[in-house]
């Protein structure tokens, strides 16, 4: 007897339920629909032909596939050289994909294609798929191409039905849009910066200049920043937040009462036709290669070719990021020709800017560097832990755990480090001061007669640190519990790089007066502050709650153990089962709560004295005496 032919149906949203009534269902099939929408494998259900609901993408670390990325980067990076040409294109020094991935069109779009692979194939050779039918989604293009590929090279059928519907159209411009516009817009606002600056009449003094490098607007990542700078400012030197492709970074910095510069008020207007000649030369030799890159024999993962699809990511950094580094690097250099910097702190040891901020150093320079490291910097990452591309004179660390790893894991010499503690909660203890909980339930605008406050830290969906799959698993299950639980508030607190869509209409969907979404530029302290226990994955809010003595749970779905970074200091949960039993206990059972609070925060105090120096003096003032003793060593060698 012929076994039945079993079809996958892949349908991403709900919006795409509609089209399944075009399929025509066959007796002799057996039909699996995969969705990462819990909505639609609810919803599916009443279509009687349906035989099997499952998830598209696995939960699965970034860790399983990042010696591969690594390697393909290397692959990318040789192919890239080879079209290096200082004197009509652009030097071979920009010529280069970081060995990092936290976002973004290139490295991290290698690591998503390897997961995605992964998780496709563990989709087909798990189910016995012989047929493939895909509905069309506007924003998950590039996702239905990479199944497409690892269907062919399985020699399984491809069926996509809902290709040519008006919003799948629209998808495609927009995603072309997304490679294309960038150019302009930074355009404008290279042109913004250099006439905004002739507005700004005050002469900046360069004597005893110290720069910060930032590169984003964020205000985790100014608040990293301004504390550090206002204490070199006490002590008589001249502090600068120099800021690319920053304009809010700087604002917010200039608010504070210190000095930012726009880098790109350095950059000659004629770097702006000239990186993209320069660009679009060297584009033209890579173009005649193309052929080489998609047929490259070492571009291959799991037998599946990965030439096509990464071709796409190599028209975005020709287009979206190249003329950008090429102007980064004019504007550099003419800043370091009228600027002495004393010390200066790059934009993190693995992104572009400070790459090139670095290599345009005058090789005479007398400019020491220093890097600042944050709690995420404790994990094992194997993008980190390799060769850093520039020495740094001087490490400011949290604790005496990150000062052994320096040593042991990374090689750094005890003298070149110096634990200060963590610079940017240096407000909390002001905030604790001046906000009752009663004023942030106010400012919140969360009513204050709940029995418990839930705190949720919903991430940001990023492929390998947070799939799709958790978050949305981890709120489903909150949502009802929240309903089953009325007397529970529920806060969700989203990433500030949360991008707005379906955990709203997830919401929307119960739309739960126990249940408060807060804005994601709101300030965490407000939250924490109401909150009787955060749930979170691995990230710094953790040890922020615990910071505020506020219980964590560390929900880890993909089992992940090198996430594991909190220690016994927080509750790890591996499955939603083990969470609705331990929230069951807190909820409802006073006592059990109490002796749970009180041992964790016991655990997450250790934690913290061992990894965040704990001590009366501010971590921006011990920073600003390393940063000082540093450049005086320096001068009396000299």
């Amino acid at each position: 007897m012929q076994s039945k032919k079993k079809i996958l149906i892949v349908c991403r949203s709900l919006n795409e339920v509609q089209l399944l009534s075009n399929i025509k269902p066959q007796s002799e099939s057996h039909y699996i629909i995969a969705s990462d929408d819990i909505r639609v494998q609810k919803i599916v259900n009443k279509y009687t032909w349906v035989n099997e609901v499952c998830w598209i993408e696995q939960m699965e670390s970034f860790f399983n596939v990042a010696n591969y990325v690594i390697d393909f980067v290397d692959i990318i990076n040789q192919w890239l050289k080879h079209f290096g040409d200082d004197k009509q294109g652009v030097s071979t020094d920009l010529l280069f994909w970081i060995k990092h991935a936290e976002g973004g069109m290139t490295t991290q779009r290698i690591q998503d294609l390897l997961l995605l692979i992964r998780s496709y194939l563990h989709l087909i050779e798990s189910n016995n798929i012989t047929d493939i039918i895909i509905i069309s989604h506007p924003e998950m293009q590039w996702e239905d191409d990479v199944l497409i590929e690892t269907a062919r090279s399985r020699n399984i059928d491809i069926k996509m039905i809902g290709t040519k519907r008006p919003d799948v159209l629209i998808g495609k411009i927009m995603a072309l849009f997304n490679v294309y516009a960038r150019e302009p817009y930074f355009i404008l606002n290279f042109i913004r910066a250099k006439f905004g600056s002739f507005f700004r009449l005050k002469k900046e003094s360069t004597e005893k200049e110290i720069v910060f490098q930032l590169c984003s607007s964020e205000n985790k990542h100014v608040a990293h920043t301004a504390p550090l700078m206002k204490s070199l400012k006490n002590k008589g030197y001249n502090p600068v937040a120099l800021c690319w492709r920053a304009p809010g970074g700087a604002k917010k910095v200039r608010k504070m009462g210190l000095r930012a510069e726009e880098l790109e008020k350095y950059g000659p207007l004629s770097s702006i036709w000239e990186g993209n000649y320069r660009v679009l030369h060297t584009w033209r030799k890579a173009l005649a290669r193309k052929e080489e890159f998609l047929s490259h024999p070492e571009l291959q993962y799991m037998s599946v070719p990965l030439g096509s699809l990464l071709w796409p990511s190599i028209k975005f950094f020709f287009a979206g990021e190249l003329p950008q580094r090429y102007r980064l690097m004019r504007a550099i250099r003419i800043y370091y020709a009228c600027h002495s910097p004393l010390a200066i702190r790059f934009w993190t040891t693995s992104s572009p800017e400070g790459q090139i901020t670095c290599q345009s150093l005058n090789k005479n320079s007398k400019s020491i560097s220093f890097s600042s490291f944050g709690f995420h910097d404790l994990l094992e990452n194997p993008y980190v832990n390799r060769k850093r591309p520039f020495h740094e004179d001087l490490m400011l660390v949290l604790g005496p755990a990150q000062k052994k790893k320096m040593v042991e894991q990374m090689g750094f010499q005890l003298k070149n480090i110096v634990i200060i503690g963590q610079v940017s909660w240096e407000h909390y203890s002001n905030a604790q001061k001046k906000y009752t909980q009663n004023k942030s339930y106010s400012i919140l605008n969360v009513p204050s007669k709940f029995s418990t406050y839930i705190l949720y830290d919903s991430g940001s969906i990023l492929r390998g640190y947070l799939s799709v799959r958790e978050q949305v698993e981890t709120t489903t299950f909150l949502l009802n519990f929240a309903k089953t639980h009325p007397s529970v508030a529920l806060i969700i607190k989203p990433h500030p790089n949360h991008k707005s869509g379906y955990l709203e209409s997830l919401l929307n969907t119960y739309s739960l007066n126990n249940v408060f979404m807060i804005d994601k530029k709101m300030s965490l302290f407000h939250c924490l502050n109401v909150a009787d226990f955060l749930i979170t994955k691995f990230s710094t809010s953790g040890i922020e709650a615990m910071y505020l003595e506020k219980p964590v749970i560390s929900l880890i779905l993909d089992n992940e153990k090198k996430f594991k970074l909190y220690g016994t200091a927080a509750q790890f949960i591996q499955n939603i089962e083990e969470l609705n039993n331990l929230m069951n206990c807190l909820v409802n059972d006073d006592n059990y709560k109490s002796k749970w609070t009180i041992n964790l925060n016991k655990n997450a105090n250790d934690l913290l004295n061992d990894n965040f120096y704990q001590t009366s003096r501010l971590p921006s003032e011990l920073g600003a005496e390393a940063i000082i003793n540093c450049i005086e060593n320096v001068n009396r060698t000299d």
